[in-house]
């Protein structure tokens, strides 16, 4: 049991396919937000069932960010949703952007995009999370 245990995780990540985008920890989100996360809520997207959320929530139960993952099929159509609304909003020479009124940053992988939308948490603290945060994440989900 001790050897499988150990060599599992190294299994799964063997096993995943390149460019699909990964999900984030709380303690990964927590740590580069610096916003105590206790809870990471997933589920399928209300508008797209091939597309899922992962909701960031406090302790109170309030979100902090929200992550959406989808099948890169659906990417021109999201950036398209925004029009003159967006930004360009490069990660790790990714094409990305930011769609300004929401400060929701997305950005392409190769299978999947991902976007980072800063959440109810943050609007009751009446400050925003950083550029630098905001790629962090983006980066570490693609």
């Amino acid at each position: 049991m001790r050897f499988v245990s150990k060599i599992l995780p190294l299994l799964m990540a063997a096993l995943a396919v390149p460019g699909q985008a990964a999900e984030l920890s709380a303690a990964q989100v927590a740590a580069v937000l610096g916003v105590p996360i206790t809870k990471a809520k997933t589920e399928p997207n209300r508008a797209s069932a091939k597309s899922i959320d992962t909701s960031y929530e406090t302790a109170g139960g309030d979100a902090v960010v929200i992550v959406h993952r989808g099948p890169i099929s659906l990417w021109a159509a999201t950036r398209a949703a925004g029009g003159t609304s967006t930004e360009p909003f490069a990660s790790k020479g990714r094409e990305g952007y930011r769609w300004k009124g929401l400060n929701m940053v997305c950005a392409a992988g190769a299978a999947e995009f991902v976007c980072i939308t800063p959440s109810v948490y943050y609007l009751m603290a009446g400050k925003q999370p950083g550029d630098a945060a905001l790629r962090a994440l983006l980066d570490a989900a693609l």
